[in-house]
């Protein structure tokens, strides 16, 4: 402990009762201080800092996190798949913000090196403004976050589906070799949920399952969307030539969409009302 205060610069201002933070993994991180060196390795996340007004604090970010435009002028510690250890303990951090993933082996090691590390992986919607409540405490924005959670629950309430009635059935697929899908076990899962539709990708336990060309033909989704699409105007024929696939529902009534912002969607932040929203406007629009 002697060892993290020194790391720290805290020494002898460190107050008696540090600051308990619960993160994703399940547990309780300790912070002696509100953090003033913040490296942050989520976009998602980067926005919520931002968000809470907090952005001051960021001393580094990965090169994924572009948003809002300040966050472009920091530092990068790396990119989101491969964060560079050297260039985040350059800052010398109090606090480093991850995701889990492709991160788990980095917090491992920065555990090991005994640094602060909160690890904000959500589920669920419902995890998304938990991490809004997480970051607030953490950074001493608490009475901020809250304001953010409740303008964020009301605007998602609006927006929701109610669960009757009919519901389209989705396929949204992340990549197209191999097939993958935006499956259930992540938050973007719900976000379908709550848009009023089902998940072809439902019962798999993934967060982005591989899928087959079968799985998609036999299920005959309504709608199907790309995350990928690099010309949205193209997508439908770019489904529609696949061998088989001409046939379901949505290739034959044209409902398929490559032209989503992903950043409102898969970012785990505060625009996943926005994200809600686009969703809802592409599965309900008959």
């Amino acid at each position: 402990m002697t060892a993290l205060l020194f790391l720290l610069g805290l020494g002898a201002a460190v107050p008696a009762s540090p600051i308990p933070v619960m993160d994703d993994l399940g547990g309780t991180v300790y912070l002696a201080a509100h953090p003033r060196r913040v490296v942050c390795l989520s976009p998602g996340a980067t926005e919520i800092v931002y968000a809470l007004g907090a952005g001051k604090c960021l001393s580094a970010v990965c090169r994924q996190c572009d948003y809002p435009a300040e966050a472009k002028k920091l530092p990068q510690a790396g990119d989101f798949v491969n964060p560079s250890l050297e260039a985040i303990m350059a800052v010398r951090p109090d606090l480093v913000i991850t995701t889990g993933g492709v991160q788990k082996e980095l917090v491992l090691n920065l555990k090991r090196m005994e640094l602060p590390v909160l690890m904000l992986y959500p589920h669920s919607v419902t995890g998304v403004l938990g991490n809004i409540t997480a970051l607030g405490r953490a950074l001493g924005r608490e009475k901020e976050a809250a304001g953010l959670v409740a303008r964020l629950r009301a605007r998602l309430e609006r927006l929701a589906v109610p669960p009757r009635g009919h519901r389209p059935l989705v396929y949204f697929e992340m990549w197209h070799d191999p097939l993958m899908a935006i499956g259930e076990a992540g938050y973007v899962g719900d976000l379908i949920r709550l848009a009023g539709a089902d998940n072809v990708a439902r019962g798999l336990a993934e967060e982005y399952p591989r899928v087959s060309a079968e799985l998609v033909i036999g299920s005959d989704p309504d709608v199907i969307l790309l995350s990928h699409c690099d010309e949205p105007g193209r997508a439908a024929g770019f489904v529609g030539s696949r061998p088989g696939w001409g046939g379901i529902k949505a290739v034959r009534t044209g409902r398929i969409y490559g032209d989503l912002d992903m950043d409102l969607i898969l970012r785990p932040g505060p625009r996943l009302a926005d994200g809600l929203e686009q969703l809802v406007k592409r599965i309900r629009t008959e």
